[in-house]
């Protein structure tokens, strides 16, 4: 190809890719751009364009038209050829790693992936260059392409021959009893199943490298030390704000003290107080950059590799070192993997040990998010923090729960401080809902499954719960956050609701359940709350001044109407008292359904005397309809 030729062509993308053209010159461009790529020498056009031209438009036009023509014209390359253009696509790959832009870097890897896998059977030397660049510290290069020949691998295509595609399946036989089945338009079946028999053939090493990848950056810049475990219930360095029932967390106090039903945390306390802390130093930017390759890629194996054969508890504690380095890219992509592994639920019931350290690294992780605080936490780490959490409770909790050896009630208080510790609603949602995923579980056990006092043993939680839901909603203990609730109607549609329905909803949700759990002790709780706020209005109100909008006496019209607000929150709640009232209960609490008329009317006429224009009632008040 001339040098004529090779600037033309690079102009010509120039153009195409240039702001200055037009619509009808770019589809000019483009028709014959696509003549060219269809060319039988179009894969020299391109390796040529890649040696002489700088620009990242020849570059991924020539990357993309590469990319192509492996795919689809493969065979119409002599085996030669093959090998030559494959040894340019690995030296391609390392000139251009750290220097180009990033999509150019992994479209070139793909291309050079997708060449390798079609020789794989017949020359395993395209493998053995990767794990040998996998191996190495000093660049992201090889676990990238460990990541892009596992994505490859994972994806439909039929562009492999029938052959070909059984071929990779029987070399990943060996290793692999999981194998993903999905036809890939650019490999035929045989050719696809081929290759994925020898990526499956490979897990073992694979997953060793990328490992032993992450442990070397450990073992260069950790130091290990014992650190003393008090309970982790007890983690002294979150200070619940004054008033707030997460005080009661902080000496954990769902522990039950029956032999029978208590949890056997000796143990636990041991195991937590003889182990090696890991902590990383400072690392630099490249092995940060290292580790998030290594880690990105790891994650994406995790998705396929048996779970049972090659996740093993070393593995886990290498990962979970990683995600306890703070709120960072690298921490949540550690997590990113966590989530793997707890998503994969095939783990084995007789794996106790697998599952007691997982159980431990949660522990661990819910202590060390607690320690930064759930508000000061990435989001993008703390999302997936609580998908972890998620995960965990909903695939896992089961396993775990019915072992005297795992201190259940210091995850319980754990997990409770870290949901009602999140300010941003979004994320006080998706932590509530675990918190709802484990009320769930126990609803479960209270059937066939439920061994005996399954309730009584979480009766302290369960009530604690409801207090933290409860303080969580009301303005006299949360008027910080509340305040940011938007609860004005103006504007919404019919059928529209303003967040403020939607946070009172998610409370309500979670109440009806508990209730369900432990009807008669949760609605005391919030008769008893019902009752305290009405008395509380009432003398509130002696001291406000008339009309309400004058701010200039001992009570503001802003503050009568928070108070009015909470009178109005907790009456709404209060209707989930209803099952409590009625049928065998509604003459010996006959004297409680009258409490609750009495202040219900009451509390309205302050409303109206004080000429609040919103109204403090949440949803009609269905006790009213209470009937023996």
């Amino acid at each position: 190809m001339s040098e004529a030729f090779l600037c033309t062509l690079e102009n010509l993308l120039n153009e195409f890719y240039g702001s200055s053209s037009s619509n009808d010159r770019k589809q000019q461009i483009e028709r014959e751009l696509r003549n060219l790529s269809k060319d039988s020498k179009a894969w020299e056009y391109c390796v040529q364009l890649l040696q002489h031209s700088n620009s990242q438009y020849s570059q991924w036009w020539a990357l993309s038209t590469l990319e192509e023509y492996v795919c689809w014209k493969w065979t119409a390359i002599t085996e030669d050829n093959r090998n030559n253009l494959r040894r340019f696509m690995y030296e391609r790959c390392l000139v251009v790693s750290g220097i180009a832009p990033s999509y150019v870097v992994t479209k070139c890897i793909k291309v050079f992936i997708n060449i390798g896998i079609r020789q794989w059977h017949q020359d395993s030397y395209f493998f053995e260059q990767i794990m040998k660049l996998a191996s190495s510290t000093s660049n992201v290069i090889g676990t990238t392409m460990l990541l892009v020949l596992s994505e490859e691998l994972n994806r439909p295509r039929n562009d492999l021959t029938a052959s070909q595609y059984m071929n990779c399946k029987k070399l990943l036989h060996d290793k692999a009893t999981v194998i993903l089945n999905r036809p890939r338009n650019d490999l035929t079946a045989s050719q696809y199943m081929n290759c994925k028999k020898l990526l499956h053939d490979k897990a073992t090493v694979i997953l060793s490298t990328v490992t032993g990848l992450l442990e070397g950056l450990l073992s260069d810049k950790e130091k290990r030390h014992v650190t003393p475990h008090s309970s982790p219930g007890s983690n002294p360095s979150v200070s619940p704000r004054p008033g707030s029932p997460l005080a009661l967390c902080t000496t954990s106090p769902l522990h039950s003290t029956s032999g029978s039903e208590g949890v056997n945390n000796e143990m636990v306390a041991r195991l937590l107080s003889q182990t090696h802390t890991r902590t990383l130093v400072t690392l630099d930017d490249r092995a940060v950059s290292t580790a998030e390759a290594a880690l990105k890629c790891l994650a994406h194996l995790l998705s396929w590799v048996p779970m049972s054969e090659l996740v093993t508890p070393g593995l886990i504690s290498t990962v979970f070192v990683f995600a306890k380095q703070g709120s960072s890219e690298l921490a949540t992509q550690a997590m990113s993997c966590v989530n793997e592994i707890v998503s994969r639920n095939r783990v084995p019931n007789h794996l106790e040990e697998f599952i007691f350290h997982l159980f431990h690294q949660t522990l661990q992780l819910l202590a060390k998010a607690l320690e930064e605080g759930p508000a000061k936490l990435d989001k993008a780490y703390n999302k997936r923090f609580v998908e972890f959490l998620n995960l965990f409770v909903s695939g896992h909790l089961r396993r775990v729960e019915s072992n005297a050896s795992f201190p259940i009630m210091d995850f319980l208080s754990l997990l409770f401080k870290f949901t009602f510790n999140q300010t941003d609603l979004d994320l006080f949602y998706d932590s509530l809902d675990v918190c709802s995923s484990w009320v769930d579980f126990l609803i479960s056990l209270q059937g066939y499954m439920s061994p005996d006092g399954t309730v009584q043993r979480y009766g302290c939680a369960l009530q604690q719960l409801t207090e933290l839901l409860l303080w969580k909603a009301r303005f006299v203990t949360n008027a910080e956050e509340l305040v940011l609730v938007e609860h004005d109607t103006e504007g919404l549609s019919e059928g529209e609701h303003t967040e403020w329905d939607l946070f009172v909803g998610k409370t309500t949700q979670l109440l009806s359940k508990i209730i369900e759990l432990c009807p008669v002790a949760i609605s005391d709780v919030l008769i008893r709350m019902y009752t305290e706020h009405c008395e509380c209005l009432y003398q509130l109100q002696q001291h406000a001044v008339v009309p309400a909008n004058d701010v200039s006496g001992d009570v503001s019209r802003e503050k009568m109407l928070q108070m009015l607000r909470d009178v109005g929150t907790v009456t709404h709640l209060t209707q989930l008292v209803q099952p409590s009232l009625v049928g065998e209960y509604f003459e010996s609490r006959n004297n409680l359904t009258q409490g609750i008329l009495f202040h219900t009317m009451k509390s309205v006429e302050v409303a109206k005397r004080y000429h609040i224009s919103s109204p403090p009632m949440v949803g009609e008040l269905s006790i009213l309809s209470l009937s023996p």
